[in-house]
């Protein structure tokens, strides 16, 4: 999704140091530690039930690959008794980039506007409130209006960023990552846009 990456990209200039707390803040996103390397075990054949709540996937087609960024992305997936019922997940549930090994982003997506305010609770028991909160009006299939909103925090050396909706109704996005990698990140979206043909 476009969309998210650039608004995600662009926060990197959006806070200031001193908007960090610096302690106490959890950083495992469903057990995964970012600034760990990631420990988690190959998803067997058949993991519609496993002891393991997340697995990698691998092969030819979910196999790691490198990003323009420099880090490897790898596919995790819930055995399927195990997914939240908020998070949009597919056979590939969660997207989890390295660098040097460690996990330094894990991103996923969630059922959009029907979720949109039981999952901005959930981030504001975890992280507390939002640095930045920004309402966006959009529009149905049928053209009729609703109210979305993008919502950053910056906090122990995290940037969370949630897309409440992203390219669709039933579609949000939610990334946390390093300050570090988020600024890679916003580095990358501003050489494309200056590679890319002028008018």
């Amino acid at each position: 999704m476009r969309s998210a990456a650039i608004f995600f990209g662009c926060a990197a200039a959006a806070f200031p140091a001193h908007a960090e707390e610096a302690r106490g803040v959890d950083k495992t996103v469903f057990g995964i530690e970012i600034g760990a390397p990631l420990n988690l075990p190959t998803c067997p054949e058949n993991f519609l039930s496993t002891k393991h709540a997340v697995c990698v996937l691998g092969g030819p087609v979910y196999g790691p690959r490198k990003m323009d960024t420099g880090a490897t992305m790898v596919d995790v997936a819930f055995a399927t008794n195990q997914r939240p019922s908020w998070v949009h997940g597919g056979t590939e549930d969660l997207y989890v980039s390295l660098l040097g090994g460690i996990v330094v982003e894990v991103q996923f997506g969630t059922y959009g506007y029907a979720v949109q305010d039981s999952v901005l609770t959930m981030l504001r028991a975890k992280y507390g409130n939002e640095s930045s909160l920004t309402n966006k009006e959009m529009r149905n299939p049928l053209r009729g209006s609703f109210t979305a909103f993008d919502a950053l925090w910056a906090v122990g050396g995290l940037v969370v960023s949630f897309q409440s909706v992203t390219d669709s109704l039933d579609w949000g996005d939610l990334r946390i990552a390093t300050r570090e990698y988020m600024s890679l990140i916003n580095t990358e979206i501003e050489k494309r846009r200056g590679a890319e043909p002028k008018l």
